[in-house]
């Protein structure tokens, strides 16, 4: 049970404070309140609501009283912190154990400083442009190819670049020789593409080429030989803002229109009265077919822009907000368009977790890792044992799945001290790889095949080796990491406090729950056969208990908090809390 809890908490104060600060000369240092002796600053507070948002734009309208109560939550919190600090509750033996555990997981933040913010920062620099592409794909396995389909293949696509280079027209050259199944609808062309959308190499080849230019060498990706074209470039924003009137037209079994023209009609009626001076939003709620936006006056919210069909996309990239469009004919029928609003993307920082989020599921940010990995194994002369592999192999019953296999009983003593491999800065030895699988699910399931030993091995000796890494560098003795460590030290003592000032006082007596039951009888009732009756105390006994608890879990944790309020007096500086998110 103790080692879920820590994980909760890891992953509760990881994700709390994943931020990390690119200079403490951007953030505001004003005091915005005061508990007993110690300060809490501006930056501090807007931070922590700025991770957990979903959306950092609301907090620029939050009225003064919204701020206010933000602040008394994170107020609470730290009172909390304090309090298990000054009984010395992070001299504990669980929670220095707990600290000491958090401190072996220092390589996340070195992967996160060296590979993923370097990262993020090349991908929010790509999300600034959308890029409209077309291509020719000539299709090429990645495994179990012969070298003739890769001659053919090659062969192939130099011919394309060939056509192209004579000027050919680049439509006609991909539904002559591309590859994909969708050219015949779309000439090649795959529409705009922004930071994070295909795999690397695809992507690096996209933004290094010029608006009208095509690649010179064929590129490789997992799909095959790619031909790219860039066929327009253009600013990217986080989101449009659209309002339509829309006309449906009516079609019979076959699928065809019955009263184009009619509607085409009604559409430029509307269109004529909007030129003539009436409101978009009036003509919007009176002739649009499309019932649930014309109540709003045509509005239908904010739309990615990539979403949007084509033909629309194109009309309204001739307009600017407040204008409104000719008419524009899509596959669901007619539309008068109007621009209301072009949201900017939002600032690195505030999509920092996002970015995160998006690049660590991509190829490029594998790759990045493995590059990194292998440089600094470089670096620190890291060597795998010659016999390593061979030496699992023997242990290892290469008919059963890893997991399956008791890993005490298969290794001895002595065989625990072997080195597997080593490093400038240490070794990794068999008894760490089977902490390694005591741990990580990662091989379980997988046979202790010869190919899975080798993974095995440049898998499970990375923690190790980069912590080694991460100290050596004094990543440790870092600013940043060491507020997330003080951060994750505060969710520790946050919640070993309430593990004994809140959750230990809460009891719930059988008179407390009958006496609950008795005054709360109407919220049992139910009606059976047109007759009231209530349900029994044994029936909702255990609905009754955990309301209960939550409910003196409530009434204790205020009554925590007001002693609190009385050992550390708190004071709130109105003026600062009032510019509190004013500059996002």
């Amino acid at each position: 049970m103790k080692k879920y809890i820590f994980n909760i908490i890891k992953v509760f104060v990881v994700l709390l404070f994943i931020f990390i600060i690119s200079g403490c000369s951007k953030r505001d240092k004003s005091v915005i309140a005061t508990i007993g002796d110690e300060k809490i600053r501006l930056y501090e507070f807007e931070e922590m609501y700025l991770k957990n948002t979903p959306n950092p734009d609301s907090l620029k309208n939050k009225s003064i009283e919204e701020k206010r109560e933000l602040l008394e939550k994170y107020i609470d919190f730290r009172l909390k912190v304090k309090d298990a600090k000054d009984r010395g509750y992070d001299t504990l033996p669980d929670i220095v154990n707990d600290i000491n555990e958090y401190k072996k997981n220092i390589f996340t933040f070195l992967i996160e400083k060296e590979v993923t913010i370097p990262g993020i920062e090349r991908l929010y620099d790509r999300k600034k442009y959308e890029y409209k592409v077309a291509h020719i794909l000539i299709y090429l396995r990645e495994t179990g190819i012969t070298p003739e389909d890769s001659i053919r293949a090659y062969q192939k696509a130099d011919s394309v670049i060939m056509r192209l280079k004579n000027k050919e027209d680049f439509e006609t050259v991909a539904l002559q020789m591309s590859e994909d199944p969708s050219v015949s609808g779309n000439k090649g062309e795959l529409g705009y593409i922004s930071g994070g959308m295909t795999v690397t190499e695809f992507e690096d080849e996209v933004y290094s080429l010029g608006v009208g230019s095509f690649s010179k060498k064929p590129v490789r990706t997992i799909f095959g030989l790619h031909i790219i074209k860039v066929l327009d470039k253009r600013k990217n924003y986080e989101s449009i803002r659209l309002s339509h009137i829309f006309f449906q037209e009516k079609r019979d079994s076959t699928g065809n229109t019955t009263d184009s023209l009619e509607v085409l009609a009604k559409a430029m009626d509307a269109l004529n009265r909007i030129k003539n001076g009436e409101d978009f939003e009036t003509v919007a709620k009176e002739t649009s077919m499309d019932l649930m936006s014309a109540s709003k006056g045509g509005d239908i919210g904010y739309l990615q822009r990539r979403s949007l069909p084509p033909q629309i996309d194109s009309a309204i990239s001739e307009i600017k907000v407040g204008e409104y469009t000719d008419i524009v004919r899509t596959n669901y029928g007619w539309h008068i368009l109007k621009l209301t609003d072009m949201k900017e993307l939002p600032s690195f920082e505030r999509m920092k977790e996002q970015l995160k989020s998006e690049y660590v599921r991509t190829d490029g940010y594998m790759k990045a890792l493995k590059k990194f990995v292998k440089e600094k194994r470089e670096e620190y002369d890291y060597k795998t044992s010659d016999d390593a592999v061979q030496f699992l192999a023997s242990k290892f019953d290469s008919t059963k799945t890893i997991g399956s296999q008791n890993i005490d009983s298969i290794f001895t003593t002595e065989d625990k001290n072997k080195v597997l491999a080593t490093f400038s800065l240490g070794d990794f030895k068999v008894s760490d790889l089977i902490q390694y699988l005591k741990i990580s699910a990662t091989f379980s399931g997988r046979a202790a095949l010869w190919n899975t030993l080798v993974e095995l091995m440049d898998e499970a000796p990375r923690q190790i080796f980069l912590n080694a890494v991460a100290f050596k560098e004094k990543l440790d003795k870092s600013e940043e990491y060491k507020e997330r460590l003080d951060e994750y030290i505060s969710g520790l003592l946050k919640h070993k406090i309430e593990q004994e000032e809140i959750n230990s006082k809460v009891i719930v007596s059988e008179d407390d729950l009958m006496k609950y039951y008795e005054s709360n009888l109407d919220k049992y009732s139910i009606m059976k056969n047109d007759t009231l009756k209530y349900k029994s105390f044994d029936e909702v006994r255990g609905e009754i208990a955990n309301e209960l608890q939550q409910i003196k879990l409530k009434e204790r944790d205020s009554e925590y908090i007001k002693s609190l309020r009385i050992k550390y007096p708190v004071e709130i500086k109105e003026s600062v809390l009032e510019k509190a998110f004013s500059k996002l």
